[in-house]
């Protein structure tokens, strides 16, 4: 087969005469003639067809079944003929729109090949556009600062206050928020728009979700803004986070709700399977998963259970909310705040901790526990963040969302900084 060049010889279809022609690939041809000196004999019936039949025998023959094929024409060879594309005279374009794009659909494809392969660039810089992440924006701030000869890097939050307040209600209202600094302040709509140094993150939260959390998200903050305080507030009854949000005294609510309240914003964070965390030695550790001699309902209520306080007045804690849902009540012997110290506590005795299963991973690696399943049917356990309307536009919150985000998401890479000497060799046994 000659390259560049389709060939047709002997062309005989309706009243063509025994043609033959050479066409070049590459370049528009155009076909004239007078009405029935054999235009559309040759290109549509001729070659398109010949194109279009060759393409369709390259499908299997149950493919074949669903599309349309054309007769073979009276010809006796073509050479060179690509895969083709044929627009019938006949107009069947209804708007100005329409394109041989869309009429074949190749814009479809256009598109895909475009979103997937293509490099985005921007029109007026003609620099690449790239993705970013939060490592990243800091990286080119800090990169600007340095250039300007100025290595201050602040974040602010604008906030609203009436046109009228004075300086020494100004104070006042900082300093019951616990901030200090005001980059600058400006008149907008008659209200005094103030851009507040976010030069504190007070976060409520407990360490339900992963006892690496915490220490991973304050270290975080500290290495992306080491000018920042950070301070973590434990969340329980006693702390009523729907007012703190609103009064401003805690900037974000890290928990697990059965129900979070709807006068907040919310992001789910994480969805964990609910397990129980029982000592090697409990009975229970010892039955089968499945089948009549596994661990039973009515064992499990009639166990010595451990548990945390429930996180706000007149709740139970979302475990025994679930349960109470079932008609069921667990025998809870133990209560301590201190939810680290919860597995330590299993380790040496016959208690059942009831939580999430990511929790249970990190002990169940370094303390004589077993990881069971529970016996009572539980939905997943979610994890939220939560903050008020009040914050929910702020530069500074959206981006310590962004942070505890990031942190929930890389929290399975994270490993215990143990002694070098300590750590086990995986794949391979102990020296004698």
């Amino acid at each position: 087969m000659s390259s560049g060049v389709i060939r047709i010889r002997g062309a005989r279809q309706h009243n063509l005469k025994n043609l033959d022609l050479d066409i070049q690939t590459g370049e528009l041809t155009v076909v004239t003639g007078p009405s029935g000196s054999g235009k559309s004999s040759l290109v549509f019936d001729t070659l398109y067809a010949e194109g279009q039949r060759r393409y369709v025998e390259t499908f299997s023959a149950y493919a074949r079944q669903f599309l349309d094929r054309m007769d073979r024409p009276a010809v006796d060879r073509v050479d060179g003929v690509p895969p083709a594309i044929a627009i019938d005279q006949t107009n069947p374009v209804r708007t100005s729109r329409s394109t041989v794009g869309t009429m074949t659909e190749l814009n479809d494809h256009l598109k895909l090949l475009f979103a997937r392969a293509a490099q985005l660039f921007d029109k007026q810089t003609a620099l690449p556009v790239r993705h970013d992440t939060p490592e990243s924006i800091h990286t080119d701030l800090r990169a600007r600062a340095e250039i300007a000869g100025d290595p201050r890097l602040v974040l602010t939050f604008p906030v609203e206050l009436p046109a009228d307040t004075t300086a020494e209600q100004q104070e006042q209202w900082l300093a019951a928020s616990g901030f200090t600094r005001v980059q600058d302040e400006r008149v907008e709509g008659g209200r005094k728009v103030l851009d507040v140094v976010a030069d504190r993150f007070r976060i409520a939260a407990t360490d339900y979700l992963d006892p690496f959390f915490l220490p991973e998200l304050t270290l975080r903050l500290r290495r992306l803004a080491p000018n920042i305080k950070v301070e973590v507030v434990q969340l329980t009854a006693e702390l009523d986070h729907r007012r703190s949000l609103a009064r401003g005294e805690v900037d974000l609510v890290i928990g697990n709700w059965l129900e979070p309240s709807d006068e907040l914003h919310l992001g789910r964070l994480l969805t964990d399977e609910v397990v129980c965390l029982v000592s090697e030695d409990h009975p229970a550790a010892r039955l089968p998963k499945e089948g009549k001699r596994a661990w039973s309902i009515e064992q499990y209520l009639a166990a010595e259970h451990v548990s945390p306080p429930a996180l706000h007045p007149g709740a139970v804690g979302v475990i025994d909310e679930r349960l109470a849902m079932q008609g069921l009540r667990r025998n809870i012997v133990v209560r301590n705040p201190h939810f680290a110290q919860l597995p330590y506590m299993v380790a040496g005795s016959l208690l059942v901790l009831t939580t999430g299963r990511r929790f249970c991973e990190r002990y169940a690696q370094q303390l004589r526990v077993k990881i069971i399943r529970c016996p009572v049917p539980f939905p997943a356990m979610n994890y939220y963040q939560l903050w008020h309307d009040l914050t929910h536009h702020s530069a500074a919150s959206r981006w310590l969302r962004e942070q505890v985000r990031d942190v929930v998401r890389g929290l399975h890479q994270v490993r215990p900084p143990l002694r070098a000497e300590t750590l086990p060799v995986l794949g391979s046994s102990a020296k004698q």
